[in-house]
C-alpha cells in the first residue's frame, strides 16, 4: 500500500475528498487495512481514520474492524477525561490568582470535524506568572496524588491525578539567541489577548482560554520547528496545523507571514505547505509562505519514517543516553545546517547552556 493510497483515505477521513474521488484516487485498488492500521498507529490517527472507515459502505472485515473500534473508544474516553482534567487544573489556577491558556491539545481537538477523533496527548498550559510563581504553583497543583518532575527552559513537568501536565512560564523557544529574543518578545506582547480567549469545551459547560488563531500560526509553527530539531513530527502535528491554517482568514496570515519572517522560519513555512499540499491538498492560495520543495520533501521523509514524535524513527537513536545521545544530537544538526543553519549551528551551544542552567537549578 503506497503513502499516495494512505493520503488519499486521510483526506476522505477528514471530509477533505468524498468517496468517489477516493475511489477515482484508486483506493479500493490498493487497500491494504492491515498496513492503513500500523500507519495509522504510526501516525496516531486511529480515530480520525476511523471515522473514514464508519463513512464508508465497506471496509475492514468484521475482525479487523475491532481492533479499529476498540482504538476509537479509547480516544474517546481519552478526550473526555482530558477535557474534565484540562477544567480543574484551569481553574485551580484561576482561583490561585492566575490565567492561563490550554496550549494546542484539546483546544485544536476543536478544529476538528469531529473533536473525539483527534488522539488527545498531556496537557499544556501557559500560565501568566514569573519562573518562580510557576514553580511554586507546580507544588500546589500536585497535592497530596501527584508529584513534580523536571524543570526545562519553557516548562515545568508535574502528574496531576494520573494526567501528565506541563506548566508553561513560555510557550516555546529557538535555538537560536537572536530568534528567541525576538520569539519571547512578540509572546509577551500577545499574552494578554491568549488568556482573554475564551471556549467552551466539550463534556464540561466550561469556558477555558486557548490560543487565538492569528497566534497559532506562528507559536505551533515553532513548536514544529522544535520538534524537527529534538522529537520528531507525525502527521498528527501536521493535522493539527492544516487545522490552523484552514480556519484562519486573510488578515491572520498576513500578519503571521510578518512574525514567521522576523523569526526565521520563512523557509520552514515554506516546507510545512509542502507537506501540507502533498498530504491534505491544501490550496496555493490558503498558504502561509510558497512551498519549498526542497526542504519539504526533507519534512515528509522525517515524518513517514519516525511517525508520532519521531518514536519509529532510526534505530541507532533507541536508548542513547549522555555522550551517545549528544553525538546523536550533534550528528542531526550537521545534517539539518544545510537546510536551516541559524537554528542547527546554535543548537550544540543552547543545548550546553542549557545543560548547565539545569545543573546550576538542582544546586
Amino acid at each position: 500500500m503506497n503513502n499516495e493510497t494512505r493520503f488519499a483515505f486521510l483526506r476522505f477521513s477528514l471530509d477533505i475528498i468524498d468517496e468517489k474521488t477516493l475511489n477515482s484516487e484508486g483506493f479500493f485498488d490498493d487497500a491494504n487495512w492491515d498496513e492503513l492500521y500500523a500507519f495509522a498507529m504510526k501516525q496516531t490517527l486511529v480515530g480520525v481514520f476511523a471515522d473514514g472507515i464508519n463513512r464508508l459502505p465497506k471496509g475492514p472485515t468484521e475482525d479487523q474492524v475491532m481492533d479499529w473500534i476498540g482504538q476509537q473508544v479509547k480516544i474517546q474516553r481519552q478526550n473526555t477525561r482530558l477535557n474534565n482534567a484540562c477544567v480543574n487544573v484551569y481553574n485551580k489556577l484561576r482561583d490561585l490568582g492566575y490565567n492561563s491558556c490550554i496550549l494546542k491539545g484539546q483546544g485544536n481537538a476543536l478544529l476538528y470535524p469531529n473533536f473525539y477523533a483527534r488522539t488527545s496527548g498531556d496537557i499544556d498550559l501557559w500560565v501568566d506568572g514569573t519562573r518562580n510563581d510557576i514553580r511554586k504553583l507546580a507544588h500546589q497543583l500536585v497535592g497530596a496524588n501527584g508529584h513534580v518532575g523536571e524543570e526545562s527552559y519553557n516548562h515545568i513537568e508535574l502528574d496531576v491525578d494520573g494526567v501528565a501536565v506541563e506548566l508553561h512560564y513560555t510557550p516555546a523557544f529557538m535555538n537560536s539567541y537572536s530568534h528567541n529574543k525576538k520569539l519571547q518578545a512578540w509572546m509577551r506582547c500577545e499574552s494578554a489577548i491568549q488568556f482573554k480567549n475564551k471556549v467552551l469545551l466539550p463534556d464540561t459547560n466550561a469556558h477555558i482560554s486557548i490560543p487565538t488563531i492569528e497566534f497559532n500560526l506562528v507559536y505551533q509553527l515553532v513548536h514544529l520547528f522544535h520538534h524537527v530539531f529534538f522529537e520528531g513530527i507525525g502527521l498528527r502535528q501536521m493535522v493539527d496545523y492544516y487545522y490552523v491554517l484552514v480556519h484562519s482568514n486573510h488578515e491572520d496570515i498576513m500578519k503571521a507571514q510578518d512574525t514567521i519572517k522576523r523569526l526565521g522560519l520563512w523557509k520552514f513555512a515554506g516546507a510545512v505547505m509542502y507537506v501540507l499540499h502533498q498530504v491534505l491538498n491544501v490550496d496555493v492560495h490558503k498558504m502561509i509562505a510558497p512551498m519549498d520543495g526542497k526542504r519539504g520533501e526533507m519534512l515528509l521523509s522525517d515524518i513517514l519514517q519516525g511517525g508520532n514524535f519521531g518514536k519509529f524513527g532510526h534505530k541507532e537513536n533507541e536508548n542513547k543516553q549522555g555522550v551517545q545521545h549528544n553525538l546523536l544530537r550533534l550528528k542531526r544538526d550537521i545534517q539539518l545546517t544545510k537546510y536551516y543553519p541559524s537554528e542547527a549551528l546554535c543548537e550544540p551551544w543552547f543545548r550546553m547552556w542549557h545543560y548547565l542552567w539545569r545543573k546550576n537549578r538542582c544546586k
